[in-house]
């Protein structure tokens, strides 16, 4: 049985080490989203709408069209070496691509997630011209535990705690010009208008270093039973 003690650990604990973002609070019913890490960044919601999930917590909702949440470029979030996104998403979109949560466009890629067809989950990482991914396919209709990891030279996606074990490997360098962080997209500005996701997202967080493994196993299975997940 989940308890209010569940959801009051995962959201008013500190953030752990290396957390520079970490979208875990309750909602202000308003359209910002608060970062609880240390750098106190501020979300801008437009379009997408607050949902309350049957365990208590709340997610975001977005449409598909042009609900996005923009973050303005920070230096906390340029991070060029290693670095763990984490995410909650749950889709029943079978668009061809459409971009989760993402920080660069097509000429200045930095990172994006991408969904396709609503079950392939990439990891792009590059600067444009050297770029490299890494896929594993999730489960569309469903939440699912989505973690991409940077770690030295190497990329690789998680889904529900299993790693896609072919990482790919990154020759070039990370650039960020001119683009903020975008939840929904894959940057902002925002770029192909047809890509926005459409679903929902809970609980996205940034780590500036390389969670382990085991690390990203621990979090799946510390968090699953709040979304129904086994």
């Amino acid at each position: 049985m989940i308890t209010l003690l569940d959801r009051e650990d995962l959201l008013f604990n500190p953030p752990e080490s290396g957390c520079v973002l970490s979208l875990t609070g309750l909602p202000g019913g308003s359209n910002k989203i608060y970062d609880r890490s240390p750098y106190h960044d501020l979300g801008t919601i437009t379009g997408a709408s607050w949902l309350k999930l049957p365990n208590g917590l709340w997610c975001l909702s977005f449409d598909g069209v042009d609900d996005v949440v923009s973050f303005v470029a920070n230096s906390s979030l340029d991070i060029v070496g290693d670095i763990t996104i984490l995410l909650w998403f749950n889709t029943g979109d079978n668009k061809s691509t459409q971009f989760p949560m993402g920080r660069g466009t097509t000429g200045a890629v930095g990172w994006r997630i991408e969904l396709g067809n609503g079950t392939l989950f990439q990891f792009t990482v590059g600067n444009g011209t050297d770029l490299t991914a890494d896929t594993k396919t999730s489960t569309m209709g469903v939440w699912n535990f989505g973690v991409c990891r940077r770690s030295g030279a190497e990329v690789e996606v998680f889904i529900n705690g299993v790693g896609s074990g072919s990482p790919g490997t990154l020759t070039g360098s990370i650039d960020y010009t001119g683009v903020g962080l975008a939840i929904g997209h894959r940057s902002i500005p925002v770029g192909n208008a047809a890509r926005y996701f459409h679903g929902q997202i809970a609980l996205p967080r940034i780590y500036n270093r390389a969670l382990s493994a085991l690390e990203i196993k621990n979090r799946f299975d510390q968090e699953k039973h709040l979304f129904g997940v086994w």
